[in-house]
């Protein structure tokens, strides 16, 4: 983690030297390095300042688009991706086995809906 920290820094040290050299391509392609390091949670916070970074500089307009898009793709994932974590979590609660064997419905029987308690 620390290696990596030291590696964001180094980054984020050339970002600012790209933008002293006036070669702003350089330095977002940087920035979006840093952020595509970044879990998606954060990612998206580190892609709009990306953005922010295209906006300064007119040429990077097709750019700013792009990642506009990428971000709006990002939200979408994560909305999906929180229900379906919570799905897995509960999945994996109920194939436990004392979870199973406790709350196992009796279809043998056809009683469907009673709880069997084994």
């Amino acid at each position: 983690m620390i290696a990596n920290m030291y590696v964001n820094d180094n980054l984020l040290s050339a970002e600012v030297l790209f933008r002293a050299l006036e070669r702003p391509e350089e330095a977002v392609m940087v920035l979006y390095c840093v952020a595509c390091k970044k879990p998606p949670s954060e990612r998206i916070s580190h892609l709009k300042r990306c953005v922010n970074a295209c906006y300064t500089d007119g040429s990077l307009e097709n750019l700013s688009a792009v990642l506009n898009e990428y971000i709006d793709l990002l939200q979408r994932q994560m909305v999906i991706e929180v229900p379906f974590q919570i799905f897995l979590f509960y999945l994996k609660i109920c194939s436990s086995k004392t979870v199973y064997q406790a709350a196992r419905f009796e279809v043998v029987s056809g009683r469907t809906g009673h709880i069997v308690t084994t």
